[in-house]
């Protein structure tokens, strides 16, 4: 059976006392009894006591979406198990890891399948997805990002089979330019052109000096094309858009699958200064994905990060369209008295309709502490109280002394 395979996916933020964020993606297969965990530490050096801090949103249709919190927080060792990618650790001799996956069945201390990047600054892993099932042979595929390969980027796709993952990558992609960080954000992009096949969308945030571009590789019976199929810029200089891309899902429900793009760091929006995020949505037809979005929504504050994840919700309402969540975890609160409470975070939702995404967010929930950088990561969570309406699940970065 394949990673993405009768598999509900849920995220988590994993974060240490010392700023150590780590995701942690639940995948809890229908046919088996125990739950797959896959981490991602990005500085196990650093890994001790840390503290978990997942909130998970079950959403109900009426009188209209509501979703109700569930937050669960445990101390725990990091110790990386699973889908462990390390692209920034250090060695005990103070040099670069080389980055390393490793996907776990049953017991964490012995994955069934590994791979490492050759590289001391590839930061191989630095992210990391299911490609769906790309050449259409029933199994899900695995795909890998590398920004820092030879300066360029480069990403890996690791083909699924009834003995599991390869143990080489079937297909590789290298960035074009020098430094453009080609790889940061990798995700599969669902069927846009509706041939049966998943495609693969990936990021990279600094081409261009930061304006961002993002690039689409269709699937196929031989896998996946060795040329991008679509690309697309950003149109803010130095907004980084690319830094995350997602699936949205069928937003307006024709058939086909859209995807959604992240720019969370513009200078400037319509002569405004000040680092508004912008988020946008690219539909898709039978002949592929458009070249100008269908949907934009910027900031409206300075500094939020808008857009600095995004991600399918899923159908949060039951309406047979796909919503979107997205989460701007530098979002500044105004409480009471006019204090404000730094980087809470908050991560907003967005409903599908017959025209595609409404503008204005139906939901949102935001962080409790400042500096908690509530919706450093966002996802749908499946249905996980099997009522019929998908849920949503936020990660929050907590920094400090203590959390």
């Amino acid at each position: 059976m394949g990673l993405g395979e009768n598999r509900q996916v849920r995220a988590k933020e994993h974060v240490s006392l010392a700023r150590l964020a780590t995701l942690v993606l639940m995948a809890s297969a229908q046919s088996e009894s125990a739950d797959r965990s896959f981490r991602v530490p990005l500085d196990h050096s650093r890994a001790s006591v840390s503290m978990q801090v997942s909130a998970t949103y079950a959403c109900s249709a009426a009188p209209r979406v509501n979703c109700i919190e569930s937050v669960r927080r445990e101390t725990q060792r990091a110790e990386p198990i699973a889908l462990s990618v390390a692209p920034g650790a250090k060695e005990n001799d103070g040099q670069p890891a080389l980055g390393a996956l490793s996907r776990t069945q049953g017991s964490p201390a012995a994955p069934d399948w590994t791979a490492e990047g050759n590289q001391p600054t590839a930061s191989f892993g630095r992210s990391v997805a299911t490609a769906g099932d790309v050449n259409g042979d029933g199994y899900s595929d695995v795909i890998v990002g590398a920004p820092g390969y030879n300066g360029h980027g480069r990403v890996f796709l690791y083909l699924g089979s009834a003995s599991g993952l390869a143990t080489t990558p079937a297909w590789t992609a290298d960035g074009t330019q020098p430094g453009a960080r080609f790889g940061t954000s990798v995700a599969s992009a669902g069927d846009v052109n509706g041939d049966g096949y998943s495609d693969v969308i990936v990021g990279a945030p600094l081409y261009d000096n930061g304006l961002g571009r993002v690039f689409l590789y269709l699937g196929s019976a031989s896998g996946l094309a060795t040329s991008p199929a679509w690309s697309a810029e950003g149109i803010e200089g130095g907004g980084w858009f690319g830094s995350s891309v997602a699936s949205a899902g069928d937003v307006d429900g024709d058939g086909y699958g859209d995807i959604v793009v992240g720019a969370p760091f513009p200078r400037t929006f319509q002569n405004v200064q000040g680092g508004r995020g912008q988020v946008f949505v690219y539909r898709s037809t039978r002949t592929g994905l458009s070249t100008t979005p269908a949907w934009t929504l910027q900031s409206n504050q300075s500094g939020s990060s808008f857009g600095a994840s995004v991600a399918s919700a899923g159908d949060v309402n039951g309406d047979g369209y796909s919503d979107v969540i997205i989460g701007a975890p530098g979002y500044t609160r105004v409480v009471a008295g006019g204090a404000t409470q730094v980087e809470v975070g908050r991560a907003s939702l967005y409903l599908g309709s017959a025209t595609g995404l409404v503008d204005s967010p139906v939901w949102t929930a935001d962080g409790t502490q400042p500096g908690a950088r509530f919706g450093t990561s966002v996802a749908s969570a499946g249905d996980v109280d099997g009522d019929g309406y998908s849920d949503v699940i936020v990660g929050a970065r907590v920094g400090g002394a203590s959390v």
